[in-house]
């Protein structure tokens, strides 16, 4: 049964939560413009904020000549100042880019995204850093990519409610790096040492680093320790599309060899996730064999309408 626990913020002023502020935006990237592309575009729409952004862009040269041509993109796309665009020729991956990133931010708080997340629905910015601003026990803000549960892999997600808002966030026993909002002198101090962890991913690897595995049922500590929450109240509908779920012809995980790679074969059995309006030719072809082939094959197989 779920658990909802209301809380209570004593000097919350709702005509306060509107007052302009700066946000930095870092987007890691990897070969893949037309998909930043989308992100982009889909970021300005539903994104609704009274302060600057400022954008910071990690491209990883996984395939050369599509990152250059992402880079030229990136430089006069009227997003990114040239100053904030950062290079890896030859790649270093997803837990360095990440270090990289952070260590540019400039903001109290800052969004971190990919390039293949697309935001659904319109996001209130300057409410979240509110709340963030007024509960120091909440680091990191996600946006879920599925509808919110009240379970996970049979864990229970306990709800909190701010009545003065009014908002329902669900505490998160994992550090997502699906769209999000992350406190900076948090995450700052100890990302290094997390990537540092011998884990597979590097959502992992930090989410090991502020936890360990027997208190992922323990809520009062991940509220207390972790504080890692997803917006909206159990059964929110999602606010994000993994639009490049079935584009990981390279993965960002290093081979033993020092080379991007490691894990280079295409989802296929994640094909019903990715998004209906994504027109084919944002699918990279693989040398290997034809990965649009089976993509259509599959949607098909579901009943789905191929552009």
């Amino acid at each position: 049964m779920k658990k909802k626990e209301n809380k209570k913020i004593d000097d919350m002023i709702l005509t306060k939560w509107n007052t302009k502020r700066n946000c930095d935006v870092v987007i890691s990237s990897s070969s893949r413009l037309e998909l930043l592309k989308l992100t982009l575009k889909y970021f300005e729409t539903n994104i609704h904020f009274h302060g600057n952004f400022r954008f910071i862009l990690n491209e990883d040269y996984v395939i050369p000549k599509k990152s250059k041509k992402l880079v030229e993109w990136a430089a006069n796309s009227g997003y990114f100042k040239k100053e904030d665009i950062y290079c890896n020729n030859p790649p270093l991956g997803l837990d360095k880019s990440i270090i990289n990133l952070i260590d540019k931010v400039k903001t109290p708080f800052f969004i971190y995204l990919q390039d293949d997340w697309c935001f659904e629905r319109p996001i209130e910015l300057d409410k979240v850093i509110y709340m963030m601003e007024k509960v120091p026990q909440i680091n990191n803000i996600l946006f879920y990519k599925y509808k919110v549960p009240n379970t996970l892999s049979g864990i229970s997600l306990k709800e909190y409610y701010f009545g003065q808002f009014p908002q329902h966030i669900t505490l998160h026993y994992t550090w997502e790096f699906i769209p999000g909002i992350w406190r900076y002198d948090f995450i700052k101090p100890i990302i290094k040492k997390a990537m540092k962890k011998e884990q597979r991913t590097a959502p992992a690897k930090l989410t090991h680093y502020l936890r360990d595995p027997s208190k992922r049922e323990d809520h009062d500590y991940l509220y207390n320790n972790m504080g890692v929450f997803m917006w909206g109240c159990h059964g929110e509908p999602r606010w994000v599309r993994h639009i490049g779920e079935n584009e990981r012809m390279e993965s960002w995980r290093m081979g033993d060899d020092g080379k991007p790679g490691k894990e280079n074969t295409c989802q296929e059995s994640n094909v019903i996730y990715m998004a209906e309006w994504i027109p084919f030719n944002h699918i990279p072809k693989n040398p290997k064999r034809n990965s649009i082939r089976i993509i259509k094959k599959k949607l098909l197989e579901r009943g789905r309408t191929i552009q």
